[in-house]
């Protein structure tokens, strides 16, 4: 079954440098995955940049540029 969903968010519900915790476990004992909904919201922060990824490229490209000597 495909399933399709749209979502929106406003800029303060945006977290930049965060994950979702992972909600699904797999049991070797009973050969199953558990779903704990508990976890569904929660985050973790993660080491990320501080700028988009095209931002420091360009900081990248111009800090290269700048070294070059002729």
């Amino acid at each position: 079954m495909t399933t399709q969903a749209r979502s929106s968010y406003l800029p303060s519900e945006i977290l930049w440098g965060h994950r979702f915790q992972p909600i699904i476990t797999f049991r070797k004992e009973t050969d199953e995955y558990e779903v704990n909904y508990t976890l569904f919201n929660n985050t973790y922060e993660v080491d990320t940049p501080l700028c988009s990824a095209a931002d420091l490229d360009r900081i990248r490209t111009m800090h290269r540029t700048k070294s070059v000597k002729f």
